[in-house]
């Protein structure tokens, strides 16, 4: 990636397409904020963009995806929300988004019937996931973090999970789900979802403050398998 100018953004996403929104006033403080979070990226691979409730925080991490998507068009891109009513909401965003301010039908972000080019799939569950990531097309996943909740002290709860991933990942080695300790086991959860992710050019997660409280092993589940699967290596023993 390579930084961009406003110049540049301002000439194929339009914030305040309408007279109603340019009232509004965040028109052009989405498109800074955008050229911002795009350049970070650039520079440093992460970008953290934090502000007030209906500021346009979501709008600004689809013009990012746009800006990617118009300089490369083959990139590949996730998404994942908290929970399933705001993952349905960034769907229906990012329709919203390519219809009224994406300014060209470019054929890499916006197609020439004005929808986006690539498809948004609703991924419900991992078993859902694995179908989308065997398939490399033009579509982009929608994920949400509850989908990396386990319950792993019970052993048929154990046994469930194993079934399952073998069944989605049968060349797995048998022995990586094995574990009796809970906490050995969803470490080793987390590291063969990580089987199921593609490569990424671009991870957006929404309201990543729920992993503020790190990586260490005593973190919820959730955390700790969300983090294995998207490649984290962490030294941290498992505890019990």
């Amino acid at each position: 990636m390579k930084t961009i100018s406003k110049e540049f953004a301002s000439e194929l996403v339009d914030f305040a397409p309408t007279e109603k929104t340019k009232k509004l006033g965040f028109g052009d403080s989405q498109l800074r904020g955008t050229v911002s979070a795009y350049n970070m990226l650039a520079r440093n691979k992460i970008a953290y963009l934090a502000d007030e409730v209906g500021t346009g925080k979501t709008y600004i991490a689809l013009g990012v995806l746009g800006l990617l998507r118009y300089l490369n068009p083959q990139a590949r891109v996730m998404i994942i929300a908290p929970r399933e009513n705001i993952q349905r909401k960034w769907m229906k965003e990012l329709s919203n988004f390519v219809v009224h301010n994406w300014k060209i039908e470019d054929n890499r972000f916006k197609d020439l019937n004005g929808r986006p080019v690539y498809t948004p799939i609703h991924c419900g569950s991992l078993q859902e996931f694995s179908t989308f990531s065997r398939i490399s097309d033009q579509r982009d996943p929608f994920l949400r973090m509850t989908m990396f909740s386990i319950a792993a002290r019970q052993p048929k709860s154990r046994q469930r999970y194993r079934n399952m991933l073998r069944g989605l990942l049968p060349w797995i080695n048998p022995n990586l789900l094995r574990s009796r300790d809970p906490f050995e086991f969803r470490d080793d959860y987390g590291r063969v979802v990580n089987a199921l992710v593609p490569n990424l050019d671009l991870l957006i997660v929404d309201e990543a403050h729920n992993l503020k409280h790190g990586f260490g092993p005593k973190v919820s589940n959730r955390n700790r398998v969300l983090g294995l699967a998207l490649g984290h290596k962490c030294p941290c023993q498992a505890v019990s």
